[in-house]
């Protein structure tokens, strides 16, 4: 490889649509992630819940896209990380401040919550969780760990409370969780 351009593709809708990760997928394609508040526009096919949703867009090894999704409530909700899962399925991570509304399941904690989304293959969602205290939590980073669990990464301002155990030192801190 040297750099030249083999093609180029925009996925998108009448609104902000925002990509913050690609992953490559076991069948040679590619899962992309981010944020949308466009309605179904453009080339982007799935609806719009509230402000920002997630946004995945599936596409092939040539760029042609295969489907997109959204997950998300009324309010904002930022995908900024994704990884795969032994199932050919994928974890969706980021932060949230929707409650129970649109297609989210998992329960408002905070200003602002750590939420992960699991999809199967084909974007279809399995289940969804929440993680946070009283205040703003933001998650941005999630990696797998050798026990096949998986390891959170992104800021909080909350005190001990709801389902945060940890404390808080500053404005913002570094909040891990470990899930499995």
């Amino acid at each position: 490889a040297n750099g030249d351009k083999v093609w180029d593709k925009t996925f998108g809708g009448s609104g902000d649509d925002r990509l913050y990760s690609i992953i490559a997928t076991s069948d040679g394609g590619f899962l992309l992630a981010g944020a949308s508040e466009s309605s179904i526009s453009g080339n982007k096919t799935a609806t719009n819940y509230g402000s920002f949703d997630y946004w995945v867009v599936k596409i092939n090894t040539n760029g042609d896209k295969v489907w997109d999704k959204t997950f998300g409530g009324s309010g904002f909700d930022g995908l900024y990380s994704i990884i795969a899962t032994s199932d050919d399925g994928f974890l969706l991570a980021g932060h949230s401040n929707a409650s129970l509304s649109g297609n989210r399941a998992a329960p408002s904690y905070g200003s602002s919550d750590y939420w992960m989304v699991k999809i199967n293959a084909n974007g279809d969602k399995v289940w969804d969780k929440a993680f946070g205290g009283s205040g703003e939590d933001g998650l941005t980073s999630i990696i797998a760990t050798s026990d096949g669990g998986f390891l959170l990464g992104g800021r909080s301002s909350s005190p001990v409370s709801r389902s945060k155990t940890a404390p808080n030192y500053g404005v913002h801190d570094f909040w891990v969780v470990k899930v499995k």
